[in-house]
């Protein structure tokens, strides 16, 4: 497969650098271990290439691939990436969240958050981590007032459950084909 010019993914795999003696000497410059090359980008909700990827996680992985879930910050989206032994190749998107709240989302939105800028609509999960356990990916929203107008704003109170079996084909459209499982009650009040 010929590879597309694309942005360089740089892994964070880095060597680890520790000073558990008391030695003045300056912590050495981390470097990437691995370079991948991007072979398909990214992409936001708008269908936009992806610049605010804010989290990742991967079942474990064979000898030649392994399967992850990207979150994009300020998205409604996930997306399945594969990552080879120097590639990374992003694959079906995965609604998590509509435009609207959900009647399935399980419990209810947080009623007192503090936020000062007061309520704002419900737009998007604002994506902050993705964790693996299997058989289950979870992926979580920022769960705080919005940073510039400091406003509530529900959809970033949601986290959302989608089963490693579902990414297992990430060639085909996952958005009527997967169901995600929400929640409000990772806040309790």
């Amino acid at each position: 497969m010929k590879l597309q010019t694309l942005p360089v993914f740089v892994a964070a795999f880095f060597g680890a650098v520790s000073s558990a003696n008391s030695d003045p000497t300056p912590a050495k410059v981390l470097s990437p271990t691995r370079i991948y090359q991007v072979i398909k980008s990214f992409t936001d909700d708008q269908g936009g290439v992806a610049l605010n990827i804010s989290g990742l996680a991967c079942m474990s992985a064979d000898a030649a691939r392994s399967t992850c879930l990207v979150i994009d910050d300020q998205g409604r989206f996930a997306q399945v990436a594969t990552i080879g032994k120097e590639t990374v190749t992003a694959g079906a998107r995965l609604p998590l969240v509509g435009r609207k709240p959900s009647k399935d989302t399980i419990g209810r939105p947080p009623a007192q958050v503090g936020c000062s800028g007061g309520i704002h609509k419900f737009k998007d999960l604002d994506g902050e981590a993705v964790a693996y356990a299997s058989p289950f990916f979870y992926v979580v929203g920022s769960h705080g007032c919005s940073r510039n107008s400091n406003k509530f704003r529900s959809s970033a109170f949601i986290l959302a459950r989608i089963s490693e079996s579902a990414l297992a084909n990430s060639s085909v459209d996952l958005s009527s084909s997967v169901s995600v499982e929400t929640s409000y009650r990772f806040r309790r009040r």
